[in-house]
């Protein structure tokens, strides 16, 4: 009997591995299963592998689980291995080993999760959006805490699950790729966590929307009375002649070759063909009109996409209006420009042509979602971004009307910060390690308010990506009266000069401006004659191509 068992052991050292499924969202606390089956003497670890990169130790068994290096701060210590606070990172196959056999193996799904806090009584719609354009989607899913709320196919067929009372999805969602959910009156019960999926024919998994979670928060109407801090007073401003013979060599040097820039750009288009292109990125659901459209004249100019093959968007009439094609009538009234009311996310992606007589000028547009982030001002708010990294993940940087909020170089550990954001903005802890891109506001001003633009720069410094959310709409509101410790007001002394110099310094500016200007405008005029008229723009001569950065 002692022989048959040696042999059994020698033979099956390890019981064979099995798996499991685990989906969990960025923040929560993760059970992983590790049921010790191991012979004696042989030690017992927890992996965690990531594709395309090397395994990683989580944990290893000395009577008790013991931390592997980067876990010490997240792993609880109470006999089982459980990870505190999901990040994206976390995501992976984790592999329980006796010795050098994998035993067990769990595979783990973190999905990004937004809050969205709304309250009692009022309408909320739950965004998701999936680019639809292209795709051949059979039906789209909601959950909620993993239990079926609604399920709506493409030809309008609906499936409701629990809690579904009065809830909706826009009946024109495979056009617009806007899955949102839409509950009229927003009730207690509807807190949780909200997933969206589609599903297209062919394909056995389903894919996620964007964003790929929702937490909902309904919070009841109670007042929430709490005590302000303000920021600390203003410092006085001081006051010099330098800024004011900086500004006006500064401009003197700028409008200058501009103007010679724009007239040699004219008589380069007046040659005839000429192609330009340009970049655009818009918020879903943003207005947008597209430049050059009211100043093109030409009665047969017309703007298309390709997606992939040519569709027309609008075109001009003999009226000179733009009348919008099939498809973009409910978002582009007829107008002396191409005006969207609203974008959606399916004009995202795409090449758009505008042709006007021989010229033709290219703009990609991107059209990406965004978390919604509120604050009150003096409060410290996190705009949310998540990006999974490795070594080849360099930098993470934040944009504000596409100028600089904040960057970290991760290869250097250096960080720079915008102009009006030194000392307002830092980076989450563990940044590279955790995936979290995430960006802290403090002392929130009423200026702060905006959309934020979150990147990464993957492979140096040449190749960036966008985090997830890509974005962050940030709405500073100011506390109550009664709910705020007003600070002292700063009252700056007066100086006469001051006040006296002013209009003098900005005469002398406008002076310095105009004639330069003028003289430039003579001589261009002298050199060419231009016959295209067009928008303000930042020009950048690239060989025969002209790159047009388009300002919002």
């Amino acid at each position: 009997m002692d022989l048959l068992l040696c042999s059994f052991i020698l033979l099956f050292p390890v019981i064979p591995a099995s798996g499991n499924f685990i989906q969990k969202f960025t923040g929560d606390t993760v059970h992983i299963p590790v049921e010790t089956r191991c012979a004696a003497r042989q030690t017992t670890r927890l992996l965690h592998v990531r594709k395309g990169a090397s395994a990683h130790l989580v944990a290893t068994l000395d009577g008790v689980w013991k931390p592997g290096p980067g876990y010490e701060d997240r792993l609880d210590r109470n006999g089982s291995v459980v990870l505190k606070s999901a990040n994206i990172n976390d995501n992976g196959v984790y592999e329980l080993t006796c010795g050098d056999n994998v035993v067990a193996h769990t595979q783990l799904s973190v999905r990004v999760l937004i809050e969205l806090p709304v309250p009692e009584g009022k309408p909320v719609k739950v965004p998701c959006f999936f680019v639809t354009a292209g795709e051949p989607v059979e039906y789209v899913q909601w959950e909620k805490d993993g239990k079926l709320v609604l399920r709506m196919t493409d030809s309008g067929g609906i499936t409701r699950g629990a809690e579904s009372e009065g809830v909706s999805v826009s009946p024109d969602w495979i056009r617009l790729g806007d899955l949102s959910l839409i509950i009229p009156r927003v009730r207690l019960t509807h807190s949780g966590v909200y997933t969206c999926t589609v599903h297209t024919r062919g394909e056995e998994k389903t894919k996620r929307g964007n964003p790929e979670a929702v937490k909902l928060n309904v919070t009841q109407r109670t007042a929430n009375l709490h005590v302000h801090t303000p920021p600390p007073p203003t410092q006085c401003p001081t006051w010099t002649w330098t800024p004011v013979i900086i500004t006006a060599a500064v401009t003197s040097f700028i409008v200058a070759p501009s103007a010679i820039l724009v007239f040699w750009f004219l008589k380069k288009r007046s040659s005839g063909f000429y192609s330009n292109s340009g970049y655009i990125q818009l918020i879903v659901g943003d207005p947008f009109t597209f430049p050059f459209t009211e100043n093109c004249t030409d009665k047969s100019a017309k703007l298309s996409v390709s997606e992939p093959y040519e569709k027309q968007v609008a075109v001009r009439d003999e009226q000179g209006l733009w009348r919008p094609a099939e498809g973009y009538r409910d978002r582009i009234p007829p107008n002396t420009s191409v005006h969207f009311n609203h974008t959606v996310i399916n004009d995202g992606g795409k090449d758009y042509s505008l042709t006007c007589g021989s010229d033709v000028i290219i703009i990609h547009m991107d059209v990406v979602v965004a978390a919604e982030a509120a604050a009150k001002q003096g409060e410290t708010v996190k705009l949310k971004c998540h990006y999974s990294t490795d070594e080849h993940v360099k930098a993470a940087r934040w944009e504000r009307n596409k100028e600089l909020v904040f960057e970290q170089d991760f290869s250097t550990g250096q960080s720079k910060s915008g102009s009006g954001f030194q000392g307002n903005v830092s980076p989450s802890p563990s940044a590279h390690r955790h995936g979290d891109m995430s960006l802290i506001v403090k002392q929130v001003r009423p200026e702060d308010a905006g959309d934020y633009f979150c990147y990464v720069y993957v492979n140096g410094h040449t190749h960036r990506e966008r985090g997830n959310p890509a974005a962050a709409r940030l709405t500073v509101t100011e506390p109550s009266p009664d709910q705020t410790t007003t600070a002292p007001r700063t009252v700056c002394p007066t100086h006469p000069e001051v006040q006296a110099l002013s209009p003098w310094t900005s005469a002398l500016i406008v002076a310095v401006t105009v004639i330069v200007g003028l003289s430039a405008f003579y001589l261009g005029r002298k050199c060419c004659r231009s016959r295209v008229s067009t928008q303000s723009m930042g020009l950048t001569d690239v060989g025969d191509w002209t790159s047009i950065e388009i300002a919002f």
